[in-house]
C-alpha cells in the first residue's frame, strides 16, 4: 500500500492492510522559493552592514563613537550575528531539503524511515511498540493549512507522518488506530517531550526491505 505525500497533498493510506507505505517529497518550486526569500534578506542584512562600515571607515567621527563606546559597538556585531544566524539557519535546513524523498515503511512489529537526498541515504528504525500512539495535527505554513496524522514516539526526534492531506476524517483516524493498535493522543503530545534525538544509522545506497 503505497501513499506520496508531496506539498501538493494527494489522499493518504487507507490503513486497511500492513505493512503501510508512505513517501514524501517537498515540492522542488516551494523550497526554491523559500531559499531565495530568505537568500534575499541575508543580501538585505549584509548590504546594511557593508553601508555602516563603509560610513565608520569614511567617517572618523564615527571612529571616535566607536572607540569611546567599545561595549556598544561589541554589542552592535552581536546584534548582527544574531540576526544572520536567524536566517542562515533556515537556509541551511532548506538546502538539506533540495531533492529528498523520504520513505515511511510501517510493518506489525517495526516502523523503518529512509531518507534519500542528494548527499546520501539516511535509514533508521524503531520498534512499534515504543510508539505511544497517533496524534491529528493542524500545521500552518506559508501554502496553507495541512492536516497531519502522526505517530507519536517517546522521542520527539522519531515521530513519523503518516498521512497529509487537506482533511483527514475522523474514519481514517479510528483505522489507523485499529490497524497499529494505538491509541489517539491529543496534538499537544507532539510538542510534550523534546528528549535529544538518537544517533541514526546511516546507509548510503541502502535499498529498502521488500514490502510483506
Amino acid at each position: 500500500m503505497t501513499a506520496k505525500t508531496p506539498d501538493r497533498r494527494e489522499p493518504g493510506p487507507a490503513f486497511d492492510q500492513l505493512p503501510v507505505r508512505t513517501e514524501r517529497c517537498p515540492s522542488l518550486a516551494s523550497v526554491v522559493f523559500d531559499l531565495c526569500l530568505l537568500c534575499a534578506m541575508v543580501a538585505g542584512l549584509a548590504s546594511i552592514f557593508t553601508v555602516a562600515v563603509s560610513h565608520a571607515v569614511a567617517e572618523p567621527r564615527a571612529l571616535a563613537v566607536l572607540s569611546n563606546h567599545p561595549v556598544a559597538a561589541v554589542q552592535g556585531l552581536v546584534g548582527l550575528a544574531v540576526l544572520l544566524a536567524i536566517v542562515v539557519l533556515p537556509v541551511r535546513r532548506l538546502l538539506r531539503r533540495l531533492g529528498i524523498r523520504r520513505t515511511v515503511e510501517v510493518h506489525a512489529d517495526l516502523v523503518r524511515v529512509t531518507e534519500r537526498t542528494l548527499w546520501g541515504t539516511r535509514q533508521w528504525e524503531e520498534p512499534l511498540a515504543r510508539y505511544r500512539g497517533v496524534a491529528h495535527h493542524v500545521r500552518a505554513s506559508l501554502s496553507g493549512l495541512s492536516h497531519e496524522l502522526v505517530l507519536v514516539h517517546e522521542n520527539a526526534a522519531r515521530n513519523v507522518v503518516l498521512a497529509e492531506s487537506d482533511r483527514i476524517n475522523h474514519t481514517t483516524i479510528e483505522r489507523a488506530k485499529a490497524l497499529l493498535g494505538l491509541p489517539e493522543l491529543p496534538a499537544r503530545e507532539l510538542y510534550a517531550r523534546s528528549a535529544a534525538a538518537l544517533p541514526p544509522r546511516i546507509a548510503t545506497g541502502s535499498r529498502l526491505a521488500a514490502q510483506a
